[in-house]
């Protein structure tokens, strides 16, 4: 793992959403193919970034970038530039990254005037995301309780153009972002039972 460049990540749900809390270590943030803020196609993968990785379906598919989007239904990816701008578009919600009935988000670095003039800025440390993701994004099964496939990636890019690194928690390779077979489970905690008052 680059000294540079590091992510932990924190998750939660409810009877509703999925919550993702990504913290970035990087001492270099570059954002040149990316600065707008309000983004919905981005290539976040060009930039540091966080991508979210959903198989609701939980069939470890190996091939989940089909060419029918089939996969999609039930998940996909949900990308978030440091600066908050997003896409969904390898998902079954494209361009929907500020819609509580998909997916919303929330990138913390949101520097104006320099950082993006000169488009990187080694002053921040790194940076915070968090994400909020309907079930409904993740077919029509799941829900408290329910066992899903995930993963998370983080990406770096030190100088401009391409990423330089790209972590990810749980994946056989590089191809991670698409074969959804090295994911790892995440198990979503069961509803809390409704307080009965006597």
């Amino acid at each position: 793992m680059p000294e540079d460049f590091s992510f932990g990540f924190s998750v939660a749900n409810d009877d509703q959403y999925l919550y993702v809390a990504v913290r970035i270590v990087d001492d270099i943030l570059v954002l040149d193919t990316n600065p707008d803020p309000t983004e919905l196609h981005t290539r976040a993968w060009m930039d540091d970034a966080v991508e979210i990785f959903i198989d609701g379906d939980h069939n470890h598919a190996p091939h989940a970038r089909d060419s029918l989007g089939v996969e999609f239904n039930t998940g996909g990816e949900f990308s978030v530039v440091a600066n908050g701008a997003v896409t969904s578009d390898q998902s079954g919600v494209p361009g929907r990254g500020d819609d509580p009935e998909a997916w919303t988000s929330a990138g913390s670095y949101g520097a104006k005037g320099p950082a993006y003039a000169a488009p990187w800025d080694s002053t921040t440390g790194g940076f915070k995301i968090e994400a909020r993701l309907n079930y409904k994004i993740m077919g029509a099964n799941v829900g408290p309780g329910s066992r899903i496939g995930f993963t998370i990636s983080a990406h770096d890019d030190d100088d401009g153009g391409d990423r330089d690194v790209a972590l990810y928690w749980k994946g056989f390779d590089q191809s991670a972002w698409r074969d959804e077979s090295g994911w790892g489970d995440l198990i979503l905690a069961p509803a809390p039972a409704a307080n009965v008052a006597d």
